[in-house]
């Protein structure tokens, strides 16, 4: 279903929690809510985040599945918004990652059953936990029903390069017929070529291209973000990957 984030990819880079996000929804009012949760798995789907279907998050993603993610990376000057819809993930997903997940963890799944509802004290919540703890001794803990993930099914992208005197970088991608068309496409003509191409090749493209800057010891974003959907136009790519693979400025 992907690549579960920690692994090689975030151990090449010397930075905590790489894969948050902040996801952005709507509520029953209309105000937008935004909050700070981890992507933990991405794939031509699109991207994978887990959390308690009560909490207002999961409720307003049943009212309105319309929602945004943003990475920002300060210390490369980087950031990436991605508007999509988001829906549950199979059971599946959502058993195999609770299942992996620490002990402890899985055991606060089950102590918050509506999360961010009133509760008496933070000691109601202490007590619950270790009643659990007790009861689950040498047991396996199985995942409640109110828990799972939701993937998020991207329609928009936009990349943000910091650049100096604030001059920054926009590059932004609209899903149109099931093509990804970049806005303005305005890009070096050495690397312009019209022709859609397919998934197999942007992945070979992205890779070789990433791997040639890694090696010219420049930061290699692009492997964390290599963006898998049905077609894109070889020149976006190319020139995204100048764009996530540049050193960045000191532009504060």
């Amino acid at each position: 279903m992907g690549l579960l984030l920690g692994g090689a990819i975030l151990n090449s880079f010397d930075l905590e929690d790489l894969n948050a996000m902040t996801l952005s929804t709507i509520d029953s009012n209309g105000y937008p809510n935004a909050r700070i949760v981890l992507l933990k798995f991405f794939s031509n789907e699109g991207f994978i985040f887990f959390t308690n279907y009560n909490s207002n998050k999961a409720t307003s993603i049943e009212s309105n599945n319309k929602v945004s993610i943003s990475f920002f990376w300060e210390d490369f000057e980087r950031q990436v918004i991605i508007k999509g819809h988001a829906k549950k993930t199979n059971e599946d997903i959502s058993s195999n990652y609770f299942n992996s997940r620490p002990k402890g963890s899985q055991i606060g799944a089950l102590v918050s059953e509506r999360q961010s509802s009133v509760i008496p004290s933070k000691d109601f919540l202490i007590e619950k936990f270790n009643s659990l703890i007790k009861e689950f001794e040498n047991k396996d803990i199985p995942r409640p029903e109110n828990w799972g993930g939701f993937i998020v099914n991207p329609v928009e992208y936009e990349f943000w390069q910091g650049g100096e005197n604030r001059l920054h970088d926009r590059i932004r991608y609209k899903l149109v017929n099931n093509l990804w068309k970049i806005d303005n496409e305005v890009v070096d003509d050495e690397i312009y070529d019209e022709k859609n191409i397919s998934l197999e090749d942007i992945i070979e493209i992205w890779d070789e291209y990433a791997k040639i800057q890694e090696d010219k010891g420049k930061y290699n974003l692009a492997s964390i973000l290599r963006i898998s959907t049905p077609s894109f136009e070889k020149n976006t790519i190319i020139y995204t990957c100048k764009l996530l693979t540049s050193k960045p400025h000191n532009s504060k």
